[in-house]
Formats: C-alpha cells, sequence, structure tokens
C-alpha cells in the first residue's frame, strides 16, 4: 500500500479454508463472477424465448410453437388484433412492437461489460412507412 495506488486484498487461508485463490479478491471474484455470468448467459442462449421477450415475440418462434401474432397479443394482455392496422406489409413491426412492449433481457449490460457479448435480438426495423395501397380503399369513385 503506498499514497496514490489503490489497495490490494489477499485470500488469507485459515483452518477451515486452507486452500484459496492465488490471485487478488479482485480479481478472483471478478473472474468467479465472469463464470456465473457465463453461465447465464448460455441460459439465455439455450432457453431465449422462454426468458427473453426479445427472442420470444418473433414471427420465427411463434411460427415453431403453432401460434400467430394474435395470440402473442392475447399473452401480452392485448386484446386479439390490437396491432393490427390493415396493411399485410406492417406484420413485422407488430412483432417489433409486442417486444418493445414486453421488454427484454435487462442485464444485457451487464453481459457486454464482462462477457463482451449480447443475447440474441433481432435488429430494428426502420420506420414504418405505409404502403400505397396497403389497406386503404382506393380513390376511384
Amino acid at each position: 500500500m503506498a499514497p496514490g495506488h489503490p489497495v490490494t486484498y489477499w485470500f488469507q487461508p485459515t483452518v477451515e479454508v486452507p486452500d484459496v485463490p492465488e490471485d487478488d479478491v479482485m480479481t478472483a471474484c471478478t473472474e468467479y463472477f465472469r463464470m456465473l455470468l457465463s453461465m447465464v448467459f448460455d441460459c439465455y442462449l439455450r432457453f431465449g424465448p422462454i426468458i427473453d421477450a426479445r427472442q420470444r415475440y418473433t414471427a420465427k418462434y411463434f411460427a415453431s410453437i403453432g401460434r400467430t401474432i394474435e395470440d402473442a397479443e392475447e399473452e401480452c394482455g392485448l386484446p386479439m388484433g390490437w396491432t393490427d392496422i390493415g396493411d399485410p406489409a406492417s406484420l413485422p413491426y407488430r412483432w417489433q412492437a409486442l417486444r418493445d412492449h414486453s421488454g427484454g433481457c435487462g442485464i444485457d449490460h451487464i453481459f457486454e461489460t464482462y462477457l463482451g457479448r449480447t443475447t440474441p435480438c433481432p435488429e430494428r426495423l426502420v420506420p414504418y412507412a405505409p404502403q400505397e395501397g396497403g389497406g386503404s380503399e382506393s380513390g376511384s369513385r
């Protein structure tokens, strides 16, 4: 310990715990935390659609379980068809709206900081622009 330098702590063996890490406390604890965090991250990869709304509310996942966007809306506590604006091209935006409504992985920033990784997530879409003639009545009389 010297002025202007951080204090370094070391584990001290005891009769009850004779084998202690050789690394200093901060290094050993950070590595242990990374190991545990890596296991949690693996759960997000393996069980993603079950534990992460961003991975769950996708057309691909719901098709794989034989369900539709309307089923997803209902699961989110919304009336079936709630996100339907009458434009078939808006379907990807409907899925994105459900993901946004439901949140996602609240610890991605920790995965990024300690593991340099983030959980899988569909990319954000460009802002929605209605298709010409998409779902609206034509102007002819």
